[in-house]
């Protein structure tokens, strides 16, 4: 299996304590993240298996309060494991 995600999302405008900053550029953020993962399986028998996955996502986020942030912190993840039905 294989997999590809992207999310962009930023600072909704619905908060009304906030929106007169958010809307001066003042306060707010912006997200953004990519990423891809693959998975494969492999049937020891009619019951049991073993499954392996690896994913990686990297992440952009834009973060305007006093003074602009930029952060940029990838991620990686990996499960190994057996899968037994009953």
């Amino acid at each position: 299996m294989f997999g590809v995600s992207y999310i962009d999302a930023e600072t909704a405008d619905s908060f009304s304590d906030l929106s007169a900053n958010i809307k001066d550029g003042r306060l707010g953020y912006d997200v953004k993240r990519i990423g891809a993962s693959a998975a494969y399986t492999y049937n020891l028998s009619k019951r049991s298996s073993t499954y392996a996955m690896v994913g990686y996502w990297r992440d952009s986020y834009d973060f305007q309060a006093t003074a602009k942030t930029d952060v940029d912190p990838p991620s990686v993840a990996v499960a190994l494991g057996i899968r037994t039905n009953f």
